[in-house]
């Protein structure tokens, strides 16, 4: 195998990049290994937006994605989920790529800190989140302490 092909093959990883939002979701362990964090314009209610997109990709590229939504105005510290902050969580898992289900935020807290200038968001979640599938209803709970996530 040549040079080239072993490097593609090996994964590129960060110092301590691994343990940046790591927790659980619904009892099982959870660990991010793409975490991105960016600003976007969406049509109201959200508008201006700060958005941490993170997901858990497994060995058959199957990913379990978790989205977490902050409007640009919001102040850093702890705010109710859903509540007044107009912060909103999303998962989606796409374990069977034919029929990923989603999942929004029902209840919990976020506390956070972001740093626009630096472009980085450290904090804790601690969500319940609700299936939207209208057969199967099922609720996730969702617990990630200390997280970090650049942009």
């Amino acid at each position: 195998m040549s040079t080239v092909a072993k490097r593609i093959l090996t994964p590129r990883t960060v110092k301590h990049a691994d343990d940046s939002f790591v927790g659980t979701l619904g009892g099982l362990p959870y660990r991010a290994n793409f975490r991105s964090l960016f600003e976007a314009l969406y049509p109201d209610p959200l508008g201006m937006t700060w958005v941490v997109r993170v997901h858990q990709r497994a060995a058959d590229f199957t990913t379990k994605q978790v989205n977490i939504y902050i409007p640009a105005t919001l102040r850093d510290g702890e705010h109710n989920l859903p509540g007044t902050s107009s912060v909103r969580v999303e998962y989606v898992d796409y374990s069977i790529p034919e029929q990923p289900v989603s999942y929004r935020n029902t209840a919990g807290t976020i506390n956070f800190t972001l740093d626009k200038e630096t472009r980085l968001i450290t904090g804790s979640i601690s969500a319940t989140l609700e299936s939207s599938q209208p057969r199967n209803r099922a609720s996730l709970e969702l617990e990630i302490n200390n997280f970090q996530v650049t942009g």
